[in-house]
C-alpha cells in the first residue's frame, strides 16, 4: 500500500464503501453504494488492483465474491477520519461547479485544491500585513520578418 490514500477517484469510493460495510460487498452492492456509473468491470479491476497493492481482501460468498478491507488500510482510513476531524477548519467555498464534462476527473480536484490552498496562503499573508506587487506587462519586441530585415540591411548599406 501506497504511504497517502488517494482521496478521490473510483478507489476512493470503492474504499469508503468498504469502510461502511465492515462485513463486506459484492461489486454490485459497491457500486450501487459508492452510486458509481461505471461498469462492473471497471470496478471489478479497480478491485483486483486495489488487492494487488493490499487494500483489499476477497472471499467467496454463497454466489459471488465479497471484497473486505484489509485491516492495515481500514486503520488507516480510520486514523486519516480522527485526524481530518480534528483539523477541519472553515475553509473557502468550493468552486462553482462547472458545465465541462472533465469536471469529475481528479486532476481538476487537485488543480481546485491547490487554488484554494493558495488564496488561504495569500489571504494569511495580507492579514499579516503583507503587500503582493503587481508588475505590469512588458512589452514584445516586434520581430522583423524576413522582407523587412532584407529591406533594413539593404538601407543600411546604402547609406554607409
Amino acid at each position: 500500500m501506497t504511504a497517502k490514500i488517494q482521496r478521490y477517484g473510483r478507489a476512493a469510493k470503492i474504499r469508503d464503501v468498504l469502510f461502511a460495510i465492515p462485513t463486506g460487498a459484492t461489486t454490485v452492492e459497491i457500486k450501487a453504494a459508492a452510486d458509481l456509473s461505471d461498469k462492473l468491470s471497471a470496478i471489478g479491476t479497480s478491485l483486483v488492483a486495489m488487492r494487488k497493492s493490499d487494500q483489499v481482501t476477497m472471499t467467496m460468498g454463497p454466489n459471488s465474491i465479497v471484497w473486505h478491507l484489509t485491516p492495515k488500510t481500514r486503520a488507516e482510513m480510520a486514523r486519516m477520519a480522527a485526524t481530518a476531524a480534528a483539523f477541519n477548519r472553515p475553509r473557502r467555498a468550493p468552486p462553482a461547479p462547472s458545465a465541462r464534462p472533465s469536471d469529475s476527473s481528479t486532476t481538476i480536484r487537485h488543480k481546485d485544491d491547490a487554488r484554494a490552498a493558495i488564496a488561504d496562503q495569500l489571504d494569511a499573508f495580507r492579514r499579516a500585513g503583507g503587500k503582493v506587487e503587481v508588475l505590469g506587462n512588458t512589452p514584445f519586441k516586434s520581430v522583423l520578418n524576413r522582407r523587412q530585415g532584407n529591406d533594413s540591411r539593404m538601407s543600411r548599406s546604402a547609406k554607409a
